[in-house]
């Protein structure tokens, strides 16, 4: 089989004409080549099959003459000696470049006019971006300038609404507040707080309110009181609050009772009253409140009832709720200072037992108490007056603190002597038959009592650790 010159198609070998364009064929011995699909403007070497240019006199491939004017040449080229070159002689046409660099050569040659129109729109498409750039900058600047003049009102609320959200979810929320860590005048503060919102109709509560926000004010602890008709006894687990002539509570333990003129509320806890509290007070409104709160057994003349004479013999007491809250305040405070975050006060009722396993006050009957190796009488004797000699020691307050080791602790005896002068004790004691017991030495919880003692504010703004 062969290839038609002029089209590309495949013939029979011994064809005279292309069946397909009617190429006439030159008979000659040759091998047949597959050739590709020609392109159009291209043509075959009738000798090899390599596609050629259409206007190629010379096959690049094997040198085969493609016109009958290269025939020609080529004959008289065949004729002429070596070396000896005609005048008439024409030179092959040299082989072209590959495509690809006629291609690049092309893309290289632009068309002047063509050239001219291109220029003419780069130059356009330059100014319009100029001109955007320009807008562009202007418009930013503008907003750099200002930055939140278009959005002052929504940004003055996104910021609120933040605001908002931290104060309710740090660590000066209310809700950080336990019932087991308050101290009798944050109580007092929450009670205040929130009896001026559960009791509207009450002038009195609010007034209370707005007094302990602004300056100073007394809440009395008369240990009985009567409100209007309505006789008032303080808890056996706790304690009576006067807040005004008409108006007062009582603490039992982890509860708190309402009480004024038509009698006793319903008692609720702390924990509930701070819940429906927090968001509308924090920790550090209460705290202000508190500071604010004055303790006082002895009842102003405004007060005064029928309950006067059982405080006028409170008043013969060295010891008196006044005072335990004060120290319970305090060794709160004494424990955060000394580390030792978790002291524990007997409430009067309830044994306090201790790490060693003796449990306060039982153990003062139980075993023989000895200061500086020699035996002391000692007792729990929170109703001690002066000159009461049913004890050496008249213990008025315990605390203790477990070190977390087996029987290690270290235990406060809060006490008046038989002269009526505080003195704190400490038992460290882990095991034996007695209790041993020493002066404590620690100067900042002498100091303590005995301003206490002498119903004196204890400083609690020192810092132990300088």
């Amino acid at each position: 089989m062969k290839f038609c010159p002029n089209c590309g198609k495949q013939v029979k070998e011994d064809a005279t004409f292309c069946p397909n364009c009617g190429h006439k064929f030159v008979q000659k011995n040759q091998k047949p080549i597959l050739q590709p699909e020609p392109k159009p403007s291209q043509k075959f070497c009738p000798n090899c099959g390599k596609t050629v240019k259409s206007n190629a006199e010379f096959c690049p491939n094997c040198g085969e003459a493609m016109s009958a004017k290269a025939k020609q040449v080529q004959a008289s080229q065949n004729q002429q000696p070596s070396g000896m070159p005609t005048s008439n002689q024409v030179k092959p046409t040299p082989q072209p470049q590959p495509t690809t660099n006629r291609r690049t050569t092309q893309k290289k040659q632009v068309d002047p006019k063509k050239a001219k129109k291109i220029g003419w729109g780069i130059g356009i498409a330059a100014i319009i971006l100029a001109a955007g750039g320009a807008t562009f900058f202007t418009i930013q600047n503008q907003r750099n300038a200002h930055p939140f003049e278009a959005k002052s009102s929504k940004s003055a609320k996104v910021k609120k609404s933040k605001s908002h959200k931290k104060s309710t979810s740090d660590s000066d929320a209310l809700s950080k507040l336990k019932n087991k860590d308050l101290s009798s005048k944050q109580q007092a503060a929450l009670v205040v707080a929130y009896a001026s919102k559960r009791y509207k109709k009450n002038e009195d509560w609010a007034n209370a309110l707005s007094n302990l926000q602004s300056k100073k004010a007394t809440i009395y602890t008369p240990g009985s009181y009567t409100f209007g008709k309505h006789d008032v006894d303080s808890p056996d687990n706790g304690n009576l609050y006067v807040v005004s002539p008409s108006v007062g509570y009582t603490v039992d333990g982890q509860d708190v009772t309402f009480v004024d003129t038509d009698g006793d509320g319903t008692p609720i806890s702390f924990n509930k009253i701070i819940s429906k509290l927090d968001g509308e007070f924090s920790k550090s409104d209460i705290n202000d409140i508190a500071r604010n709160v004055v303790f006082s057994s002895k009842m102003a003349s405004n007060h005064s009832n029928s309950s006067d004479s059982d405080s006028h013999k409170s008043s013969k007491s060295l010891w008196n709720s006044n005072q335990k809250n004060d120290l319970s305040d305090y060794m709160k405070y004494f424990g955060e200072q000394m580390h030792q975050d978790d002291y524990k006060e007997y409430d009067g009722h309830t044994p306090l037992e201790i790490n060693s396993g003796v449990k306060y006050p039982d153990v003062f009957k139980e075993k023989t108490f000895k200061l500086n190796g020699h035996s002391i009488n000692i007792g729990w004797n929170p109703d001690v007056t002066k000159g009461d000699s049913k004890y050496d020691y008249n213990v008025v307050a315990i605390f203790n603190y477990d070190k977390g080791a087996a029987e290690f602790h270290i235990t406060y005896l809060f006490c008046y002597d038989k002269d009526g002068n505080p003195v704190v004790l400490v038992d460290q004691t882990t095991n034996g038959d007695d209790i041993g017991v020493n002066r404590t030495e620690n100067k900042y919880l002498n100091a303590a009592f005995e301003k206490i003692a002498n119903h004196e504010t204890p400083d609690m703004s020192e810092d132990f650790d300088k």
